[in-house]
């Protein structure tokens, strides 16, 4: 009967063993994810934090874009003036500042539509 016991306690002695191993592995494993959880909120911030902020510089396709005209009434725009930009030289793309941009937007004109955009 006494070996009877021994044997039990020594079979709840390696389930424990067991459920220690299984618990320690589970804890590891958890501390895996929480380390990607972090590294993804840190990625997740820094591309939260690059669309909330307004770009210093337009390009012509995003002006085009906002105004609803083709990027080759940009490109007449700012050729006649009506859009203030930049071109480096040796640069192919012109550079709209955003704030100036933003500032003298007062109205668009293509040859299918005018209107006043404020």
């Amino acid at each position: 009967m006494q070996a009877n016991y021994q044997l039990k306690e020594e079979t709840l002695k390696d389930s424990m063993r067991g459920l220690t191993r299984s618990i320690n592995h589970i804890v590891e494993n958890l501390k895996d994810v929480n380390e990607k959880i972090d590294r993804l909120e840190a990625s997740q911030n820094i591309i939260v934090d690059k669309l909330s902020k307004k770009p210093e510089y337009l390009s012509v396709g995003e002006v085009a874009l906002i105004e609803g005209v083709c990027e080759k009434t940009i490109r007449n725009r700012i050729k006649e003036g009506a859009i203030p930009a930049t071109k480096n030289e040796g640069e192919r793309s012109y550079k709209i500042s955003a704030l100036q941009y933003y500032e003298t937007r007062t109205e668009v004109k293509s040859k299918n539509s005018s209107r006043n955009v404020s």
